[in-house]
């Protein structure tokens, strides 16, 4: 039955048609669908749009990840972006309203172009991810971070820039290829979209 209704679900789905928040059991349908059941990625990025939330293109959403289910208007995930499983997003805060009589705080996020959000980790209400950032695995991100910077833990602490990291993983690679695999993959830009810095350190291989 739950087959049945995510196939009806996923081909009435225009990226143009929100089912509204309002319509709970559908709404809520959904987000378990999108998380867990889609066999493509860009079935899975169908759902979330339905769902309200901004996509754009060439975007990564892996299973199990969080996408704000109370406010999916919160949240825009611009070109390139990946999001491993397990990370949640969220785009609102209801803790005082949940104890008093006080009104839910609004918070979208936004997760620029190129950057790569790690398995389990959760950014929390009103945070922008720059452009070309990293956010490690586990990592809890309560404020921004900054374009081309890495960060890591809980609270996230700025690691140093990606270039830095790419520059010392190239040196890794150099003395242990054995290590390292290559693939193919349509979830990156173009390298001569980046900044200058990618395509030195690419260079230097």
């Amino acid at each position: 039955m739950i087959t049945e209704l995510f196939k009806d679900m996923l081909n009435n789905l225009d990226n143009q048609i929100k089912i509204k928040p309002e319509n709970t059991i559908p709404h809520h349908a959904l987000l378990m669908m999108a998380m867990w059941l889609p066999a493509t990625v860009e079935e899975r990025i169908k759902l979330y749009r339905g769902y309200g939330i901004t996509i754009g293109e060439h975007v990564f959403i892996d299973y199990g990840v969080w996408l704000e289910p109370g406010m999916p208007d919160t949240i825009t995930i611009e070109d390139y972006v990946v999001i491993s499983h397990g990370a949640k997003i969220l785009g609102h805060d209801s803790s005082l309203n949940n104890m008093v009589d006080f009104p839910i705080k609004k918070m979208p996020v936004v997760l620029k172009r190129n950057s790569y959000i790690g398995t389990g980790a959760i950014i929390m209400p009103g945070v922008t991810i720059g452009e070309n950032a990293i956010v490690g695995a586990g990592a809890v991100v309560t404020k921004d971070v900054h374009a081309d910077t890495v960060v890591v833990g809980n609270p996230a602490r700025n690691m140093g820039s990606v270039v830095g990291l790419l520059g010392k993983s190239m040196e890794h690679l150099k003395h242990n290829p054995e290590k390292y695999i290559s693939i193919e993959s349509i979830y990156r830009p173009p390298l001569e979209t980046l900044p200058k810095g990618y395509k030195q350190a690419l260079e230097k291989l």
